[in-house]
């Protein structure tokens, strides 16, 4: 028996230690690192996994704080607008996640776009 038939299959962990280090090797150290737990500090990304998972994601899920304030955020001044529409912010994420999965599935690539009609704060579609 030869090594090969005796080594163990890689982790994804040491799958993605082994490409960092390939990525490192052909640009150089990073100059800098911002995280997306930092983002999500930051405030610049808003996690949300938790309601991606019961939609059917099986990874983390963030949205950027624009996205969020265009798509999903309706609060009680948004309720009593002229516009009266029945909306919160949950059902509006779900509208935005299921919409992704939709898409994802269509999609064969790693990122897929997608647009979403949804009623603006300000009354319009």
């Amino acid at each position: 028996m030869n090594d090969a038939m005796l080594s163990r299959p890689e982790t994804a962990e040491e799958r993605a230690q082994r490409h960092a280090q390939a990525v490192e090797d052909f640009f150089g150290p990073p100059i800098s690192i911002y995280t997306r737990a930092q983002a999500i500090e930051d405030g610049v990304l808003v996690d949300v996994t938790e309601t991606a998972r019961e939609a059917g994601f099986r990874c983390p899920v963030a949205l950027t704080s624009e996205v969020w304030a265009d798509c999903v955020e309706w609060t009680e001044a948004d309720k009593t607008s002229a516009t009266r529409a029945c909306q919160d912010e949950a059902g509006r994420l779900w509208d935005v996640l299921w919409m992704g999965m939709i898409a994802g599935r269509r999609g064969v690539y790693e990122q897929t776009i997608y647009s979403i009609k949804r009623r603006s704060t300000w009354g319009s579609l």
